[in-house]
């Protein structure tokens, strides 16, 4: 516990500074976390039996971090790009139709779902919005964590992770909406007010809860399936880099759209 909470007091600081200058810092970091959290999810995919392509599929999640500084249309037509190519070294070099999925899925996972970061960031507000969604996403891990610690009963998914409990899940969500208030009604006094009411404020608590939610599954089962207990030690107290950005992957494209067709 000690070695987390120290990870943690060193981490927010230059994650939060990441966010607050934007580009070229919180690119970067991004972009590190992808190509980390990629070289694990590759290791994971070949515990499972599995031999992706991994400087392939890192070329293809650093392309797609980049790609979004531009625009949305660019990510879709590197994916597409992506897909032939993989597909095409595929087919020549004889590996089998895993291989080339787990390649590919890869570089959606840590490439493409991440770019949506960037895109939240370069947006108006973008750094209100990032602020808000990776801090909501922590604040739902650590309610989740101590009240399902505390007063878990329920088991919520024991085939994919044994210690998730439906108390926990409440807990981490009412985390969540609280700090999104809080940190609204921060911004509302200290910078620019987001447009959206309390209501509003809460219902995108709530989704980032949900799919923060997901993506600590999804990671569960990849590791589940590699039958190992972390994707790495490279965080002390939390395990490989995939281990601390699981809940986070999939929570960006969520907030973005949200934005997009409600402001």
């Amino acid at each position: 516990m000690n070695a987390r909470i120290a990870t943690a007091i060193l981490g927010l600081p230059v994650l939060t500074a990441s966010i607050w200058w934007g580009t070229p810092w919180f690119s970067l970091l991004l972009g590190a976390g992808g190509i980390l959290g990629g070289r694990e999810f590759y290791r994971l995919a070949s515990h499972a039996g599995v031999k992706p392509w991994i400087y392939l599929g890192f070329a293809g999640i650093a392309s797609l971090i980049i790609g979004a500084h531009f625009e949305e249309n660019i990510c879709f037509f590197i994916i597409t790009a992506w897909i032939i190519i993989s597909l095409t070294l595929t087919l020549i070099r004889g590996k089998n139709f895993e291989s080339w999925a787990w390649t590919l899925l890869g570089i959606l996972y840590l490439g493409w779902l991440l770019s949506y970061y960037i895109l939240l960031r370069e947006g108006d507000m973008g750094r209100e919005w990032v602020l808000l969604t990776i801090f909501s996403v922590i604040a739902y891990d650590t309610g989740a964590f101590f009240v399902g610690r505390t007063w878990g009963r329920h088991f919520m998914a024991q085939g994919i992770s044994p210690q998730k409990t439906w108390e926990g899940v409440a807990g981490g969500i009412t985390f969540a909406v609280v700090l999104a208030l809080v940190l609204s009604s921060m911004f509302n006094l200290y910078s620019e007010a987001l447009p959206l009411g309390t209501a509003q404020i809460i219902f995108l608590a709530i989704l980032i809860s949900i799919f923060s939610q997901l993506g600590d599954l999804a990671e569960s089962w990849l590791k589940r399936k590699a039958r190992v207990k972390d994707s790495g030690n490279l965080l002390p107290g939390h395990g490989g880099i995939l281990d601390r950005i699981d809940s986070w992957i999939p929570v960006a494209i969520v907030v973005y759209f949200y934005v997009k067709w409600t402001v």
